[in-house]
């Protein structure tokens, strides 16, 4: 009887329980949609204002739009990643002509280049404890400053028993795993990349689709399209102006065009150029 008594307590309580509303599920593309063109915020003429100002918004690629008046329907942020941010353009990069034997890695730090060199020996031994494998020698090929405070270096690794070396992009791969992020951001590494020209077939699905997010290096002088970088952003290329920009491309047998988005990336191919200026003076 107890016990009954007790169960039919917990069934009471159970009873009184509030159920938990359920938010509806918002489509993020949707939810853009609407806050540029469909704003239903005050269900007045201050909406078609509000629209405007969205759009705005959305062109400099910042701050958030309103469009709704139910909180289940949260304010857009808009980022240079959005289809309308206007600040991007095309450039062109230099493909990579090294093979995948080769073994050639690209690793960009936020170092200046004589304290990366300084430094050389300690980040060799870092990224070979990083891997885990004691017979495999991580080895520098050389490096480049690409601004006042930014180095390029070019590494490969050998296996200590065959002497032979890893191909960039199994090294590539195993650097780029997401447990070791962290750790390689400590060491000023911005940009991991395998140095290796691409295949036909990549290439010829790269310029066939304009870039709308694809993955690309934060360097795009440097960029490898075909790998996985630390640094990433996701870009919004209209197919006319992509188009155009291969058949402007001044040789295409050793040149892609690249996508600009942002003061940064415009800034850092400003520095890339003024580095290639100086080094050819010298």
């Amino acid at each position: 009887m107890k016990s009954n008594f007790i169960s039919l307590i917990a069934i009471g309580f159970n009873l009184q329980q509030p159920q938990q509303q359920l938010l509806p599920l918002v489509d993020e593309s949707q939810a853009f949609q609407q806050s540029l063109f469909h704003c239903h915020k005050f269900g007045d003429e201050r909406d078609n204002a509000l629209s405007t100002l969205n759009f705005l918004q959305a062109c400099w690629g910042i701050g958030k739009g309103h469009y709704s008046q139910s909180q289940a329907f949260p304010p857009v942020n808009y980022t240079p990643q959005n289809p309308f941010y206007r600040f991007k353009a095309v450039g062109y990069a230099f493909m990579y002509t090294d093979s995948n034997e080769d073994g050639h890695v690209v690793v960009n730090f936020k170092k200046p280049q004589d304290k990366l060199q300084a430094e050389e020996t300690s980040i060799i031994t870092n990224l070979q404890n990083l891997l885990g494998r004691p017979n495999i020698i991580i080895r520098f090929s050389g490096t480049k400053a690409i601004g006042d405070s930014s180095t390029m270096a070019v590494i490969y690794a050998e296996d200590r028993n065959t002497l032979r070396r890893v191909t960039a992009t199994d090294m590539a791969a195993a650097l780029c795993q997401p447990q070791f992020k962290e750790r390689l951001e400590s060491l000023g590494v911005t940009v991991v990349t395998a140095k290796v020209k691409p295949s036909p077939e990549q290439l010829k699905q790269y310029l066939e689709n304009p870039p709308d997010g694809k993955i690309f290096c934060k360097y795009s002088n440097l960029v490898d399209i075909f790998t996985t970088n630390l640094r990433t952003i996701l870009l919004g290329i209209d197919s006319r102006v992509w188009q155009q920009a291969q058949e402007d491309n001044p040789d295409p047998s050793c040149m892609i065009p690249t996508p600009l988005v942002g003061v940064e990336a415009l800034r850092s191919r400003l520095d890339w150029q003024e580095v290639m200026c100086r080094a050819l003076e010298g």
